[in-house]
């Protein structure tokens, strides 16, 4: 008997409002860390003009900031 499996599940792409929500940070913030440059928030991606987060990305980057603080 053959077992098939679901595709994996993709991670969902967030917009900045979406992660601002999850972290708790303004998006005024999200924007200015994104400015910077400097790699102080969560990875994004750039589809055209259209800024997004992977939900992993964030994820990792909260549970880094935890690790930092111990």
């Amino acid at each position: 008997m053959d077992i098939t499996y679901a595709p994996a599940v993709r991670d969902r792409l967030l917009t900045t409002p979406q992660v601002s929500d999850l972290t708790g940070l303004a998006v005024a913030t999200l924007q200015n860390m994104r400015s910077r440059g400097q790699g102080e928030g969560p990875r994004f991606v750039k589809i055209g003009r259209a800024v997004r987060y992977r939900e992993s990305d964030c994820l990792e980057w909260i549970e880094a900031l935890g690790s930092e603080a111990a």
